[in-house]
């Protein structure tokens, strides 16, 4: 038997582990920084970015954090973009790691979970599967999609405020020379 027949599956790992966010930290906040590296998966009760934040033993935020993204390319991104910088421009340096979950803990079939039974959450479910579909998707036939590649060192924009705000107003003057630009996304 050859090790291609014998290797296992890789592991589509969307969820990291984050540690040494501030202990004020917002899940708005925590979204807009994880958003640079892909579309967060939403959570199918409540809508929002499928996001936790730790508690400490007396219910603070420690500054720990579950993320997970729709696609497991942006997880290989944010540790490209996101390990080891800061979280804000002056302090918080954050390391991401694979989040590791208890298998024990699967939710049983049929169970209400957060006041929502099992029939609406597979509904709810299948209505984020299509959402998320829409938010990757590049089936617009009235748009072109054009991507940019090389344009930067990730590490430039950590060390200038103004650097992703900057980038997005130039690429947005040259890009109108040749055509209308409805959207622009870095």
């Amino acid at each position: 038997s050859g090790a291609g027949a014998s290797a296992t599956k890789k592991k589509r790992v969307t969820t990291l582990y984050v540690k040494g966010l501030p202990q004020d930290t917002t899940l708005e906040e925590v979204h807009s920084f994880f958003k640079k590296a892909g579309v967060l998966k939403r959570d199918v009760t409540t809508d929002r970015p499928l996001i936790k934040l730790y508690p400490d033993p007396e219910g603070k935020p420690k500054g720990d954090a579950l993320v997970t993204y729709v696609r497991p390319e942006s997880v290989e991104l944010a540790y490209t973009l996101l390990d080891g910088t800061n979280f804000r421009p002056t302090s918080h340096i954050i390391t991401l790691s694979e989040a590791a979950f208890d298998k024990a803990k699967k939710k049983k079939k049929g169970a209400v979970v957060g006041g929502v039974d099992e029939h609406t959450r597979k509904r709810r479910w299948q209505k984020m599967r299509d959402d998320e579909r829409r938010d990757l998707g590049w089936e617009e036939e009235s748009r072109t999609h054009v991507i940019l590649k090389h344009m930067f060192h990730p590490k430039e924009g950590w060390t200038d405020p103004d650097f992703f705000s900057e980038l997005k107003e130039d690429l947005l003057e040259e890009c109108s020379k040749i055509g209308p630009v409805d959207l622009i996304n870095i």
